[in-house]
């Protein structure tokens, strides 16, 4: 299956907004999504600290910070987080703290403590019994009120177009992650492997919001966004990548996620 995608030759990313990790988990991009830009804003009229999980080399919350909001930026790979430490300015240092651990297993924080959590291009390194352990733990981490900001790849990219089928046939199916692949030989037009884990986990925005809400979390909003600024071998057809926004009530309680 060959989806027509996106040729606007307008749209050529600057290779200096796109940084490849140090560790192989794909880049950090420098073109901000609207969920991203919502996460900045809710930010600085939020009360108390927001977390960004999966902060790379820290282009969004080095922002945050410029904002005057305290920010946790935790990361898999430490490399990235000293870099972080390096690049910030001493203004920017007095409101971020870093972590550096595996999400979600590695990571604890302190119950209702964080104001909103912001996570791009995490997900999809997960295995879905991961994404269950790590929602419940941000429903535990974030106050009442408070909100999650996550984006997540999807088939619909020109390197991953062989999937599409084989991933919306296995949502007819009703199959439980029908985004979970390991066999990458399918991909014939993926010049990136090598720069990536040997498995991926894809989701549209109806599979993070089914996630969410079963642990407690009510969607306030989803959809695709289009990366028209990704290289031509990234960019398809303006469903590149999938957003939620969701909401943790307004009660003092986690038992919601503890009765899951």
């Amino acid at each position: 299956m060959a989806l027509k995608r996106n040729e606007n030759k307008e749209s050529q990313i600057d290779v200096s907004k796109m940084e490849r990790t140090f560790n192989n988990m794909g880049y950090m991009f420098k073109d901000l999504t609207e969920y991203c830009e919502d996460f900045i804003r809710f930010s600085e009229t939020s009360k108390g600290p927001v977390l960004e999980i999966g902060a790379a080399f820290g282009f969004v919350s080095l922002q945050v910070a410029d904002k005057g909001v305290k920010i946790w930026a935790n990361d898999l790979d430490s490399r990235h987080l000293d870099f972080l430490e390096k690049k910030a300015t001493k203004a920017q240092r007095e409101f971020i703290t870093t972590v550096a651990c595996r999400f979600p297993d590695e990571s604890n924080f302190p119950a209702e403590f964080f104001s909103a959590i912001f996570s791009s291009n995490v997900f999809h390194f997960l295995r879905g019994e991961e994404i269950t352990q790590g929602i419940k733990k941000m429903f535990s981490w974030i106050k009442p009120g408070g909100k999650v900001y996550i984006t997540a790849g999807t088939p619909y990219a020109y390197h991953w177009q062989e999937f599409i089928p084989i991933f919306e046939e296995k949502i007819k199916k009703g199959l439980p992650w029908p985004g979970q692949i390991e066999d990458f030989s399918i991909f014939k037009h993926n010049k990136r492997l090598s720069e990536l884990p040997h498995f991926f986990h894809f989701f549209s925005p109806q599979i993070l919001e089914s996630a969410f809400k079963k642990f407690g979390f009510i969607p306030e909003k989803s959809g695709y966004c289009s990366r028209k600024n990704w290289p031509k071998d990234l960019r398809f057809d303006g469903r590149e990548t999938a957003g939620l926004v969701a909401r943790k009530p307004l009660y003092s309680t986690s038992s919601l996620h503890k009765k899951a």
